[in-house]
């Protein structure tokens, strides 16, 4: 008899963890992914850093990929199912972020007020001057550098794997052998 409650606790500790398995991949795929701006750099084999920026912004020491932080926050589970996780991001620029462009892009700009000259008076901001831009479009040379936050990683698989196997053995734990 104590043979088969083993083997019905044990049925049931690995259903658990099966069960749970989509929402830990998910979990600590978003976190992982959501880490590569905190680190400045993408890790597979080895960790391979972002390139710099061609220019630095005058007073500036914001991290790579951070003006808004829209990007970063991101990465999500899309869907779930038992035997599959899909993560990823729905921000338009994401695709050119992670995987670089070199080409020709063609810019919409509104009209728009543009302010020539200002002083300040009693304490009060005046502008002194300015004009208005009509709406116009204008042709850009991009080359943007590759830099990779989310995608299949072979330190992940192993964190996942080792997370998972760790897993099982708390919910194994009544069994000596294992």
């Amino acid at each position: 008899m104590k043979g088969s409650t083993d083997i019905t606790r044990t049925q049931r500790a690995i259903q658990k963890v099966y069960r749970q398995t989509p929402t830990l991949v998910g979990g600590m795929s978003v976190q992982f992914f959501k880490d590569r701006f905190a680190r400045q750099g993408w890790q597979d084999r080895g960790f391979e850093r972002w390139a710099d920026r061609k220019k630095r912004e005058r007073g500036s020491r914001r991290a790579i990929g951070t003006k808004t932080g829209r990007l970063k926050r991101s990465p999500r589970v899309f869907t779930k199912t038992r035997n599959r996780v899909f993560v990823g991001t729905d921000v338009p620029y994401a695709q050119r972020f992670n995987e670089g462009f070199t080409g020709t892009v063609t810019q919409q700009v509104r009209s728009h007020r543009v302010r020539e000259h200002g002083r300040r008076v009693r304490g009060q901001e005046q502008t002194v001057s300015e004009h208005t831009r009509s709406a116009h479009s204008r042709t850009q040379q991009v080359d943007q550098v590759a830099r990779p936050f989310i995608g299949e990683s072979q330190f992940l698989n192993r964190r996942i794997q080792m997370n998972l196997e760790h897993q099982l053995r708390k919910e194994l734990r009544f069994l000596k052998n294992i």
